[in-house]
């Protein structure tokens, strides 16, 4: 059940869990399961950070390029009117 608690330190758990009469078969399973809930939410949350940052990178880019087209377009102007 400890494991299941986000702000708990893990290694604090390991300890206590060292001082108890706990066999290290029953600590494994328990590790094990109270680690499922923790991976699908990882797992969940990443996934969706993912699609944000894809989102983020398609739009930075498009912003850089969009950046570089206003340089060249404003560099040809100027030497366009320099040539005149």
């Amino acid at each position: 059940m400890a494991r299941l608690i986000p702000f708990i330190s893990f290694d604090i758990v390991s300890y206590a869990a060292g001082l108890t009469s706990m066999s290290f078969p029953s600590f494994f399973i328990a590790t094990g399961l109270g680690q499922i809930p923790a991976t699908i939410l990882y797992s969940y949350f990443g996934q969706q950070i993912t699609r944000s940052a894809k989102i983020f990178l398609y739009a930075f880019s498009a912003i850089i390029i969009i950046g570089i087209l206003v340089m060249l377009f404003k560099k040809s102007k100027k030497k366009e009117s320099t040539e005149e």
